[in-house]
């Protein structure tokens, strides 16, 4: 008996669930064959999407931004594959300071209480994009390190679940008022367990 192996693609949009039936014949018009019966086969076969998604978010500034200024979250979503993701979401928990504070972000997007949901819908496998959300940073308050979370989300099953969050802390210092007088805001921080006292000293430029 001889053999023979047929490697089949799968293509990317193909849906999660779906079931492919292989019928395969064998024929020979020149030849009787005295029982048909096993001349036909059929193999299902259930097809799972897997679609390997991955976010990564930067600041900018990326270190340090006064308050009153603007702060702009960048973040790049890839579909790495080998399927499409099916109604993907990227979910930015903002730091409570910056709740209501968002000055611009894509249509795709809504922020409800500090919380920016944006809906992708279907990423295609292969599937790049960046886009940016701006903060107008308060002019009271939110001093000290912020800390914003990001992850994306999709019912289609992620082979690397490792890459879909990251975060970016950016420190918020005191601005330098319009009088020329500089403020400069020691902030408290934690020390090998040891809680030390901010300090605010004024300077006169």
């Amino acid at each position: 008996a001889d053999s023979f192996t047929v490697t089949v693609a799968v293509a990317a949009d193909v849906p999660d669930g779906t079931l492919a039936l292989n019928v395969a014949e064998i024929d020979s018009p020149d030849s009787f064959d005295p029982d048909l019966l096993n001349n036909i086969d059929e193999e299902e076969t259930l097809v799972e999407a897997v679609a390997d998604l991955s976010i990564n978010k930067t600041a900018d500034p990326a270190d340090l931004v006064a308050q009153g200024q603007q702060l702009t979250y960048s973040f790049e979503v890839d579909n790495n594959g080998p399927s499409d993701a099916q109604a993907v979401q990227t979910i930015d928990d903002l730091p409570q300071d910056f709740a209501g504070q968002v000055a611009s972000m894509p249509a795709e997007c809504n922020e409800v209480l500090g919380v920016v949901t944006c809906d992708w819908g279907t990423l295609a496998a292969g599937f790049n994009t960046t886009y940016d959300i701006v903060i107008n940073v308060p002019a009271q308050g939110a001093l000290g390190d912020q800390l914003n979370e990001v992850e994306i989300l999709s019912p289609t099953t992620d082979p690397d679940p490792l890459n879909n969050d990251s975060a970016a802390t950016v420190r918020v210092v005191t601005a330098v008022p319009a009088d020329g007088t500089a403020l400069i805001a020691v902030q408290k921080f934690f020390v090998d367990g040891n809680d030390e006292t901010a300090v605010t000293l004024t300077l006169s430029c």
